[in-house]
């Protein structure tokens, strides 16, 4: 496993040692500094107007009662130079701790807590809405928390637990944090830093209510971006927003909702578990109740790079009404999503549901844009589902190609990307190049794998674990192990693995050109019936245990056709000069004796072969039924054995190489056209 934790961390390892301030702090020349040695010291700026510049330098660590909340102005807290890094704690409050400030900064302090602190609003609608539970920063304001680190193993440097914002018939924003239009949440080079148990909910007080409610941010709402960076292990958990309403809800992010983009990067390990996005409907007709996210929601973009483990898990965005859609269990994002460079990556247990009629869109991550999971160490994707009423199906992905995104799936070298559910996207690249921690381009050539060998055991435990009282039925399983590609596949490098009854479902497949690429089907589907499977040179298919292909397969010159199995292939099968074949099936040729013949593939439409004609220009020739050509010139590793011929036969659509009677005769490859059929005329068996 890589080590990415920063340097603030490396200190941990001492011990019996006093810790001084990390760094003095700068002051800007605005503040006005104002020594803390206790809570008292802050009774005097409760209120602020928005000149006021103030830098609160404390002696020693400050317990805030909760009868003291910060208003207005410009703050910022630091521990005072020379002294021992102070520690702040705001706790139990019945509203803000921090209200309508403009712009709010935490550093070099040894450890940061709010907790228990709960904000509620009354009833009547839009005029009751609530902003931030803990924390409330004004538009385009900023909130820092920075360098706050008590240099201890196994402590939470940074905590935001049990804080409430609770609002009746109206919108509710951001439990641990809010901050507003155009405003930046900026958290990094603390120590540990830890969301949990943080609820933003927006609840209906009645039934003569006509209020739509909404929650937005379990823990954290920003109008513009949130960062998270260069910190120790981050943990987000069992946040939630929550929003019921007789005329409509919305429930976005069940932890972290921002308007612009969420960085999550060069930090130890991430962890996003039990956060929950929820909107319901407590009535009988049906109304507009839409979560999306449950565990991050972003208009913009979402990043996730260069941290340690990146685990989520558990996490889910449902909605009780019917004819509604629920929009990424774990993650949604509005723009580019991009997972790249971390060490090993999970995604598990996540789930979208809609409780009758309805749609689902990604048990773990939904989207809209171009979605990049790239170089990390390792991915996995299992037991994330969708559920509509009492019909289930394992899909960890929805990105929606039709808003022009595309897939880039990039495994780097030694690693791979699993995939134990199925995906639903648009046009793929599969292995391109990819740029790591250190700004350097890369080869990808790991393996990415769909697999359904899990699939029934999988949806068994989920439909257990929910009380449903039955196990899967054939057609959640079937749906369970098929992945939708509406587009082509670019493999670029390394392999694609079909395995294990899984479904590779697409509009054709491309290896490229010299990459070494290798399609690997077992006991599995690939189908792109009425689409092109094209292995240029250099490329492989290769094929085991009983396999079907659905579409055109186009092997060129010089690549590679390695089988192990019963292969069935329903379209068209191309054979390009000099290719090699491999697999169990060419000992099996090899060892033929005159007269004896070995299937390669069944199931076939047509046949055809690449030729030469006099003035050597590549051409195709349909390949009759019953006729035979030279196999020498077509796999080039059985040159020299003029007595193997490939034979078509459109009864059962089956590709043979038989051993015959060997005879010196010219190659197919320097005949015409007219020869070519002559050839395969005067072969024809009786």
């Amino acid at each position: 496993m890589k080590l990415l934790l920063p340097k603030v961390l490396l200190s941990a390892v001492l011990s019996d040692v006093v810790f001084f301030s990390a760094q003095a702090v700068e002051i800007p020349d605005n503040y006005k500094s104002v020594e803390v040695q206790s809570a008292d010291s802050l009774t005097n700026y409760t209120t602020n107007s928005d000149t006021d510049h103030y830098a609160f330098l404390l002696g020693m660590d400050v317990e805030v009662p909760a009868d003291i909340s910060l208003s207005g102005g410009h703050l910022l807290f630091a521990t005072k130079d020379g002294q021992a890094s102070a520690s702040m704690t705001f706790g139990g409050a019945s509203s803000h701790a921090f209200s309508e400030v403009d712009t709010l900064t935490f550093n070099t302090l040894s450890n940061l807590s709010f907790s228990g602190i709960a904000h509620q609003g009354g009833y009547g609608g839009a005029s009751h809405d609530i902003y931030g539970g803990a924390i409330h920063v004004n538009d385009g304001g900023t909130l820092i928390i920075s360098h706050v680190n008590d240099n201890q193993a196994g402590t939470t440097d940074v905590l935001f637990e049990n804080n409430v914002v609770l609002g009746y018939d109206g919108y509710v924003f951001g439990a641990a944090i809010y901050a507003g239009e155009g405003s930046t949440v900026e958290i990094s080079y603390n120590g540990d830093v830890s969301f949990s148990g943080n609820s933003a909910t927006a609840p209906t007080s009645s039934y003569e209510s006509t209020a739509y409610t909404s929650s937005f941010g379990g823990a954290i709402y920003a109008g513009g971006n949130v960062s998270i960076s260069n910190n120790g292990n981050v943990s987000f958990s069992a946040n939630s927003a929550s929003a019921s309403s007789y005329f409509g809800t919305r429930s976005p992010g069940g932890a972290i909702h921002a308007e612009g983009n969420v960085s999550i990067s060069n930090n130890g390990d991430v962890s996003f578990s039990g956060n929950s996005a929820v909107s319901s409907n407590p009535g009988s007709y049906h109304i507009t109740c839409t979560p999306y996210g449950g565990a991050i929601l972003a208009w913009g973009a979402v990043t996730i790079s260069n941290n340690v483990d990146v685990s989520f898990s558990g996490n889910s965005a449902s909605t009780s009404d019917t004819f509604n859609a629920a929009f990424g269990g774990a993650i949604y994002a509005g723009d580019t999503l991009t997972i790249s460079n971390n060490a090993d990556v999970s995604f598990s247990g996540n789930s979208a549901s809609v409780d009758s009629f309805g749609d689902t869109y990604g048990g773990a991550i939904h989207a809209m844009k171009n979605l990049n999971i790239q170089g990390n160490d390792s991915v996995t994707f299992e037991q994330n589902y969708e559920r509509v009423g009492s019909v289930y199906l394992l899909r960890s992905i929805y990105q929606d190609g039709r808003s022009g995104g595309s897939m880039n799936l990039s495994a780097k070298t030694g690693g791979h990307i699993t995939f134990y559910d199925s995906v639903y996207g648009g046009a793929t690249a599969l292995n391109a190049d990819y740029t790591d921690a250190e700004g350097n381009t890369q080869k990808a050539k790991g393996d990415i794998i769909f697999s359904g060998k899990y699939a029934k055991e999988h949806l068994d435990e989920i439909l257990e674990a929910d009380g449903a009282g039955r196990t899967a039925t054939v057609e959640e399983i079937l749906n369970s192990r098929t992945t939708v590609i509406n587009g082509l596949t670019n493999l670029y490098g390394g392999r694609l693995r079909v395995e294990d009854g899984a479904i590779y479902k697409g509009e054709g497949i491309t290896a490229m050109e010299g990459s070494a690429a290798t399609v690997l089907v077992k006991d599995a589907t690939l189908n792109h019936d009425g689409f092109a499977l094209t292995f240029n040179a250099g490329t492989t298919l290769q094929v085991e245990g009983e396999s079907l292909i659905v579409g055109d397969v186009l092997m060129q010159a010089q690549s590679v056709l390695n089988l192990d199995g019963e292969t069935t292939i329903n379209g068209a099968l191309t054979l390009g000069l000099g290719m090699q074949l491999a697999g169990n099936v060419l000992t099996e040729v090899q060892n033929l004796q005159v007269g004896q013949s070995i299937t390669l593939v069944s199931g076939l439409e047509s046949l055809a072969v690449q030729t030469q004609n006099l003035m050597r220009s590549v051409e195709y020739t349909t390949v009759m039924d019953g006729y035979e050509v030279q196999a020498s010139e077509y796999f080039a590793n059985l040159a020299g054995n003029t007595g193997l011929v490939i034979r078509y036969d459109s009864e059962g659509g089956t590709v043979s190489i038989t051993q015959t009677m060997a005879v010196p005769e010219p190659t197919t490859a320097t005949l015409s056209l007219f020869a070519l059929a002559a050839l395969a005329a005067r072969r024809r068996r009786k």
